[in-house]
């Protein structure tokens, strides 16, 4: 049978097994339970927008205790039978990045109580998430409409709308540079006062041939600092990432307000660049 996990707490749960209870080789026998991916649905309280994720990785609770992270899908042991609790919480790669994965806050948490786990069986749960109910989103781009919530700043070309092969809606955003145009950037068209000490993340659907640089403005009486967070490297298909801002907004101080940004810088022996974007929202609590 193939195990999956992603952590040391994972492994070393499963070669703890050998040290428990018992078998006639004095092992002991596990029940298991098998996740095969989670979901993500509406809230209906508010509106959340896209409900595209990258929902890659399972926190796993039996009874209250952790007892590992694995890499959907998985399959993976468990050492209590009978009736059981089980939460789970899902997991995501934190900036794109495979060594940051972490439990998304804003998503909640599947609670399912009596999970029946038998010896050497195997329990298939299909859990389901929705955006808690103090989620925030004060900015959005989905791009379905002319009035674009994304304008462009000191830059050689504008947003495009692409209604050929939108990600997802009516439309994508769609950036080209070619020939002597080399830079773009693009600002959010208004300013917010994020909350430090909360978590705040930038989620967004993109597809680009080009290196696209994101981050936050931080605007003081001294000017606009610009703060660098994530790069997205090229790709030739849609991806979904969820870029923390928390850091870079606590470590703004004394600015209040602030911007999103993305930018892109063309050499000019490089090709034509295409970038294209969708469901951009920033999220707190």
């Amino acid at each position: 049978m193939k195990f999956s996990g992603i952590t040391l707490l994972s492994l070393i749960f499963i070669f703890v097994i050998a040290g428990c209870d018992k078998d006639d080789k004095g092992q002991k026998i596990p029940s298991y339970i098998h996740i095969d991916s989670i979901s993500l649905h509406g809230n209906e309280y508010f509106s959340e927008g896209s409900l595209s994720h990258k929902i890659t990785d399972a926190w796993v609770y039996v009874n209250n205790h952790l007892i590992g992270v694995f890499e959907l899908p998985a399959t993976f042991p468990v050492l209590d039978e009978g009736k059981n609790d089980v939460m789970i919480r899902a997991g995501i790669k934190m900036n794109g990045i495979s060594s940051t994965r972490i439990p998304y806050p804003f998503f909640s948490d599947y609670d399912t109580s009596g999970v029946m786990l038998e010896k050497e069986k195997i329990t298939t749960l299909m859990p389901s998430v929705q955006y808690h109910d103090s989620t925030k989103i004060p900015w959005r781009e989905n791009f379905d409409n002319s009035e674009l919530k994304l304008k462009p700043k000191d830059s050689d070309t504008n947003i495009l709308i692409d209604n050929a092969a939108p990600f997802e809606g009516s439309g994508s955003g769609k950036v080209v540079l070619e020939g002597k145009k080399r830079i773009f950037e693009a600002i959010s068209d208004t300013t917010y006062q994020f909350p430090r000490g909360e978590a705040v993340f930038l989620e967004m659907n993109f597809k680009t041939n080009i290196e696209v640089k994101t981050g936050i403005y931080a605007l003081t009486s001294t000017g606009d600092q610009q703060r660098p967070i994530v790069v997205l490297n090229p790709t030739d298909h849609w991806k979904k990432i969820y870029i923390n801002l928390t850091n870079s907004i606590g470590n703004a101080y004394p600015a209040r307000n602030f911007r999103i940004f993305l930018s892109i810088l063309r050499k000019e022996n490089e090709p034509e660049a295409k970038v294209y974007l969708d469901n951009l929202k920033v999220i707190h609590f």
